[in-house]
């Protein structure tokens, strides 16, 4: 993924026709789900729904563009198990996690 040198941000092409989707720098890949963090610390995901990682969507579905979860929170990095994801959070450093379903 390409890295601008003076924003430090990352342009992801998410899937054909999309566009690009600019990333902060956090990326995590878990089987067939990816989540970003974008400029705002704002957490997306897509991919495989399998653990309800992607919330507000079908479970089991295969979600081909970026879908922001946890909106209620900033999170400053994200890691994805191997059911669930974690988020440091940008604002007070406390760990949020979801899915596992």
């Amino acid at each position: 993924v390409p890295v601008d040198q003076a924003t430090g941000i990352a342009k992801y092409k998410a899937s054909p026709g999309v566009g690009e989707y600019p990333i902060k720098g956090t990326v995590s890949v878990r089987n067939e789900t990816t989540c970003v963090l974008d400029k705002t610390n704002n957490t997306h995901c897509f991919g495989k729904n399998d653990t309800g990682i992607i919330t507000d969507r079908p479970q089991n579905a295969l979600n081909h563009i970026p879908f922001q979860v946890q909106k209620d929170k900033k999170f400053k990095e994200i890691s994805l198990g191997s059911t669930e994801a974690c988020g440091i959070s940008a604002i007070d450093n406390t760990v949020s996690c979801w899915g596992g379903k």
